[in-house]
């Protein structure tokens, strides 16, 4: 299953483009991306994002893998940030159970779970954002080879992707209005395409 693992100037990149475009959201908001109230980081091993999400305000770093939590909790020692409580997901539960928060930052992989698994996973974090707050996605959207494949994909479990259409359908579910979404140069696994996708949730009534 193609896949990407973590790679430190890869993870630099990254950083800086993800902050540059949050410090641009939150000013067009009158506010900063330092100060948040909650942030909530789901698979750390691909990005290394709590190394900079952690200079915002407190942060809840959950993941499907001890090893990535371990390596996110040294590295953050190694930048004495302390305000980060990491979370080790088992189940639904552990997924309940994780804090509201007012931003989501996350960069899935096919290797972190099926896509129609993650599909579900990501529905309970989006669930987790309040009401004005934002998630910042980086997902596996598109197959390179996607025409070609179609007619021996027996369903679309087999190109390892979540189809846009279905992220679409997931943020108007929980009603949240798409602020930015553009393909990602820097996340490349073999043939699958990445997008990065900045949404904000719209106040619940």
């Amino acid at each position: 299953m193609p896949s990407i693992e973590y790679d430190a100037p890869r993870a630099l990149s990254l950083a800086r483009a993800d902050r540059a475009l949050l410090d641009a959201y939150y000013t067009q908001r009158n506010t900063r991306f330092a100060g948040r109230s909650g942030i909530l980081e789901f698979c750390c091993g691909v990005t290394g994002g709590s190394d900079w999400l952690a200079e915002g305000g407190p942060m809840t770093i959950a993941d499907l893998s001890a090893p990535q939590l371990i390596a996110a909790r040294d590295r953050l020692n190694a930048k004495s940030f302390t305000r980060a409580t990491l979370t080790l997901l088992g189940n639904r539960t552990d997924i309940d159970a994780l804090p509201c928060c007012d931003l989501l930052y996350c960069a899935l992989t096919t290797r972190t779970a099926p896509p129609t698994v993650l599909v579900r996973m990501l529905g309970l974090l989006l669930s987790k954002v309040l009401s004005g707050g934002a998630a910042l996605l980086h997902l596996p959207t598109q197959h390179r080879h996607y025409q070609l494949m179609l007619q021996d994909a027996q369903d679309l479990r087999d190109l390892n992707v979540i189809p846009q259409w279905t992220l679409f359908e997931l943020f108007e579910a929980l009603q949240f209005s798409i602020v930015l979404v553009q393909e990602n140069a820097i996340l490349r696994a073999s043939d699958i395409v990445y997008h990065s996708m900045l949404v904000q949730r719209r106040d619940l009534l």
